[in-house]
């Protein structure tokens, strides 16, 4: 499908997958890394437990179907070269920090000199401008001010974090679409232009937006552990087993009704449920608990069911 474009990668671990995923698209991604490497090579695992930056399988991930470039962006030579590349590219992606681009000559305003149909992709902790622009980050504080850090935890306990990294996953997913939606643009205007997109702004809008959906009045904004919150109803992720806990995704909807009503045979079978209750629409579930049609009560007694039937499983 972006097989006739080309795209300069310059992200490290913040952004990745942004370039992944329109490689993955057909476009001729280079991936353009400092002399020393990546700071990406240096996340594992590691392929055989060797550490080191060719090990990397975090790097053999995200840098696949990428063609390979190494530049020092900081020196005169470098940026020279990155200019040539970019008056005959259609995309360029960067995560490096505001300002940093632009004070080496490389930012937005110069490259649309060379190149006005360039679309230009910034991934950054907090946006290019604001207040918290240039405040350090981490995944933890980003998770933290995007908002899913608050959400996840027992309501009478502190808040407890997503174990694995993934706001940027977040922000490179949100780049890559905003990417081809000024591409798009781009066929119509004949113009680029500079797509700013901020971390946490996307981890609030992956990850909070069913709780935003949803009117809060004057409450505070409930408290879920081991599962989520839209419109007034708690959804169960984590249920306890006999011996631990298991994570159950979801228990109706188009994509998990067809697997949900093959749980709901076995906990038939063993007599955990009634036929009633197997032969629910469960891949309409969503819209008729949403409507009204399916009570709040009658949900909450097949979660019930549910819990009850897992307990008896190691």
């Amino acid at each position: 499908m972006l097989s006739p474009f080309r795209v300069l990668d310059l992200t490290n671990e913040r952004g990745l997958l942004a370039g992944q995923i329109l490689a993955d698209l057909g476009a001729d991604v280079i991936q353009i890394e400092p002399i020393t490497g990546s700071t990406a090579r240096t996340i594992g695992p590691f392929a055989n437990g060797k550490v080191g930056p060719e090990n990397s399988l975090y790097w053999w991930a995200y840098a696949r179907n990428k063609r390979s470039l190494a530049l020092n962006l900081d020196t005169r030579t470098g940026q020279q070269i990155l200019r040539k590349l970019a008056k005959n590219a259609d995309f360029l992606l960067e995560s490096e920090l505001p300002n940093v681009m632009s004070s080496r000559g490389l930012g937005y305003e110069d490259l649309a000199e060379i190149n006005q149909r360039i679309v230009y992709v910034s991934i950054s902790p907090f946006g290019q401008e604001g207040p918290k622009a240039n405040y350090a980050d981490c995944d933890l504080v980003l998770m933290a001010a995007g908002g899913p850090l608050f959400m996840a935890g027992d309501p009478d306990k502190a808040p407890v974090r997503v174990t694995v990294p993934q706001a940027y996953h977040h922000a490179a997913g949100d780049a890559a679409g905003a990417a081809l939606i000024a591409h798009i643009e781009r066929q119509r205007s004949k113009q680029g232009q500079h797509v700013d997109v901020s971390a946490q702004q996307s981890v609030t809008t992956a990850t909070m937006s069913h709780l935003l959906s949803a009117p809060l009045n004057d409450a505070e904004a409930p408290r879920s552990s081991g599962g989520w919150f839209m419109r007034g109803f708690t959804f169960r992720l984590i249920w306890p087993a006999k011996d631990g806990y298991i994570s159950l995704t979801h228990l109706f909807g188009t994509a998990a009704g067809p697997f949900t009503r093959r749980l709901m045979e076995w906990i038939y079978e063993e007599g955990g449920c009634d036929k009633d209750t197997l032969d629910k629409d469960w891949e309409a579930y969503f819209e008729l608990l949403f409507t009204g049609q399916e009570p709040r009560e009658e949900y909450e007694r097949v979660q019930q069911i549910v819990e009850n039937f897992v307990r008896t499983k190691t």
